[in-house]
Parts: structure tokens; sequence; C-alpha cells
């Protein structure tokens, strides 16, 4: 279905909503007048009862900010005070937000699934609604962390916390630096040897004015760390998520059933017939000549369209027609070293354009391709000549360098040249 588009283009919140009460009208609403531009259709839902739903889950995303001082809260957790484990944060505050990154993108672009808590906004759930729901996830993702940041920078300035991890294990204590140098990536500093035996000692000792000055370093490092492996990511997503859902949007009757019903009942009949030249072109004559017969070449591989012979085809041979159209054309492409390409095919199959163009495409700088056609008729039945008749004129009509024959029911035997 094409879409008619104009200038006007409402903000995907404008949208979301206007297509929900799309969804919630009474069975035969339509708007006044009809149009056939997508855009315009949905502006129309203005005429319905609104729901304030749409503004409350954009404004949902804001719990995320709450969420990030309360995991910070709860970190701060320390037998003598206040203090922060360096690996739980690291858990909290940047490998748990990377998971759930990922788990939002491959559900709302891969598998256009919406999270558990769209049934409040509505109970349809299409790839439209998936990618706007991952919007305002990416949205609560960043400002979790932002939130979070900002917490713990408040806490460390009014001297409220300090950073600790410790181990009785060599071995454990060399592969947390590891850990560290990953997450740097080779452009953010660590923290010097000291400082890291500082708030290590942290743990043990307790409140020490060195301690509280080692820790800004820490927050400085885990700052850099959230912002390149949370904050970078999450904003290009949301950018790429954005493009993604204006594409939706555009096509929405396509992932949505009854919105492409209501859309397509209220268009105007916008379609005439009419000629555009007093003369029509003349039909394709057949003489009684009937097609010469050839047995499939036993060793040579061929093209055959949409498998006509399941299991019977020569090894090496290439079934077209199940994909789209340039997965054929690239498939054909790989596939013409041949000096004089055979196809197989069913005599009645339907010719299209698409196969026309795959056969020119197969034939080159060739002269002619081979057409062997299986048909299931008695020879001089007249199912066999109209079978016939159909594709000597599709070969005219499309002007095909080939040559048609019927295909003998055993195999073996040269192609004809």
């Amino acid at each position: 279905m094409t879409i008619s588009r104009t200038s006007f283009r409402p903000s995907s919140a404008q949208a979301i909503d206007w297509g929900l009460r799309w969804l919630r009208a009474e069975p035969g609403a339509s708007p006044s007048p009809a149009t056939d531009n997508w855009f315009e259709f949905l502006a129309s839902a203005s005429q319905f009862r609104a729901e304030p739903r749409v503004r409350w889950f954009s404004w949902l995303c804001w719990l995320g900010a709450i969420n990030g001082i309360l995991a910070l809260s709860g970190l701060m957790v320390w037998p003598d005070g206040s203090g922060i484990h360096m690996l739980i944060f690291l858990l909290v505050f940047w490998l748990t937000p990377l998971l759930v990154l990922i788990w939002t993108l491959l559900n709302a672009w891969w598998r256009k699934r919406s999270p558990w808590w769209r049934h409040w906004l509505c109970i349809e759930d299409d790839a439209v609604l998936a990618a706007w729901c991952a919007e305002q996830s990416l949205k609560a993702q960043a400002l979790f962390a932002v939130a979070g940041l900002a917490w713990l920078w408040l806490m460390l300035l009014t001297r409220q916390l300090i950073f600790y991890w410790s181990t009785s294990l060599q071995s454990a204590s060399a592969r947390v630096d590891d850990l560290f140098g990953l997450l740097s990536l080779g452009i953010l500093q660590v923290p010097e040897p000291l400082a890291i035996s500082a708030s290590q000692a942290g743990s043990i000792t307790g409140w020490e004015t060195a301690l509280l000055n080692y820790s800004a370093y820490w927050a400085v490092w885990l700052t850099q760390v959230v912002v390149v492996w949370v904050l970078v990511p999450i904003a290009v997503a949301v950018l790429i998520n954005r493009r993604v859902l204006n594409r939706r949007l555009a096509h929405w009757p396509r992932w949505n059933r009854e919105l492409h019903q209501q859309f397509e009942q209220q268009r105007p009949q916008t379609l005439h017939f009419t000629s555009l030249t007093p003369e029509q072109p003349g039909t394709f004559t057949a003489d009684d000549t009937d097609l010469e017969t050839s047995a499939l070449p036993p060793s040579v591989p061929v093209l055959a369209w949409q498998d006509p012979m399941p299991g019977k085809l020569p090894p090496g041979s290439v079934i077209l027609g199940r994909g789209s159209l340039a997965e054929d054309e690239a498939t054909i492409d790989r596939h013409t070293e041949q000096e004089e390409p055979v196809w197989v095919m069913a005599a009645h199959a339907v010719p299209t354009g698409d196969l026309a163009d795959l056969i020119t495409l197969s034939a080159g700088s060739h002269k002619e391709v081979n057409v062997l056609l299986c048909s299931s008729a008695e020879p001089g039945s007249e199912r066999r000549n109209v079978e016939r008749q159909s594709w000597q004129g599709f070969a005219s009509a499309q002007e095909l360098p080939v040559r048609l024959y019927w295909l003998e029911e055993r195999s073996g035997g040269e192609t004809p040249s």
C-alpha cells in the first residue's frame, strides 16, 4: 500500500496519540472530508475524545531519575559510615544499563514487541508502538545514569562517601585491575596505585581525610566509564530509534490491521481508467507449431523457477522465485558462467515482469537462454496448447532472448544448442 505524504508531519507523540484515538474509535467512524493522505487521516482523530495516556507515559521516563538516586543511595551501605563498593557500582550503573539497552533494542527493532507496561497504554501492539515505547525506555535509562552520577557528586562534594574494594586474593586483585583497564579503553586515565591502595584500605581503616581526597579520582573515572559505555550508546540509540519510529509512523497501516482497514475504508475513489491513445497494442497470435522437446542436462546446473521438480534437478542447481527480486538478481550474478543458461520452470506457472527481468539478466551477453517447460498435460491436448501459447506470448511481449522447449519426462540427453 502506498501512503501519500505532504509537508505536514506531526510529532511522534502527537501521531501516536491520534493513532490510539483511531484504535479506540467507534466502528464505522470516518473523517470528513475523506482523504488519501495518511497524516491528514491521523490528524482527523482530533474529533474523537482525547485521553491523556500518551502525555502521562511521556513523563514516566522521569521515574528513571528517581530510580538512579535510589540505586546509588542503596549502594551507600558501609559498616562504619557511607561508602560505595566500586565493583557493585559498575554492576549497577555500567553492566545492567548495557544489558537493558540491548534487550530494549532487540525487542523494538527486531522482534517488534513492546515492554510489559505497554498494556497500560493500549491493548494493541505493533511495530510503531514498540519503537515509541523503546524511545521512552531509552530516555528512562539515560535519566537513571545521569541522576545516579549527579547524586554521586553531590554526596562526594558534601563529603558523605568514599569508594572501596578489597580482597585477600592476589589473583582476584589482578583481575579487577584488568577489568578497570578494559573499561578505560586506553583513553580514560585510571587513578594512580596510591589511590587504589587508599581506597582498598578504606574498607578496613574507616574514615580518613586522604580517603575522601582519593575518592574524587575514582568518581571522575567512574563518571567517564558511565558516559562512554552507557550515555553515549543510549544517545546514538535514541537518534537511530527516532528515525525508525518516523519511518514506521509513515507506514503505520502496514503494521496494524485495524488502522489499515479504517484508512482504506474512508479513502476516496480516485482510481480511473482512461485510454492514453485511440489505438490499443495488438495481441500476440500463436501458430500451431508445437515446441521441441529437450532432456534435462544430467550434470549441468540449471536455474529453476520456484522448484518445479523437487529433488530431481542436477547438483548445483539454483532455485529462484522464493525471495525478493534483489536476492534473485544477486544469485544470478553468481551463476552466469554458462555459455547458454538453462531455465527449468512449470508450464502452469504465471509469467511475471520479475521473471522476465531475471531471464534477461541471466542471458547477459549470450544470445539466447534455453527454457525447459514442465507440463503434466498430454501432448497435443488443449491445455498444453494454452500453456505453449501463454509462454510464447510472454516471450514475445517481453522480447526475451529465449528458446522454449518441452521438458522430456525421462532424464538424460543433451541440451539443444
